[in-house]
């Protein structure tokens, strides 16, 4: 969302309400494997498919080379 639609009292301090990080697509594949027990061979997209009204990511999916899983829920998405 563009920070000058929200109200005054959530732009105070928006930047420290989102952050980034930087994971490689072998690190996907080992934690699809080793949390969830799912092999979708070699990760090719990551596409997010539902996010919540404050814009965190609720439901994902993630395409490989032997097929794709949806990881729903916002604590299944942040492992």
């Amino acid at each position: 969302s563009h920070r000058e639609d929200l109200p005054r009292i959530l732009k105070y301090g928006t930047e420290s309400f989102r952050w980034e990080k930087t994971v490689s697509l072998s690190e996907i594949y080992l934690r699809l494997k080793n949390n969830f027990n799912v092999d979708v061979g070699k990760v090719k997209d990551i596409r997010v498919l539902k996010r919540s009204e404050s814009g965190r990511v609720k439901e994902l999916e993630i395409v490989g080379s032997k097929g794709s899983y949806k990881v729903k829920g916002d604590w299944n998405v942040r492992q």
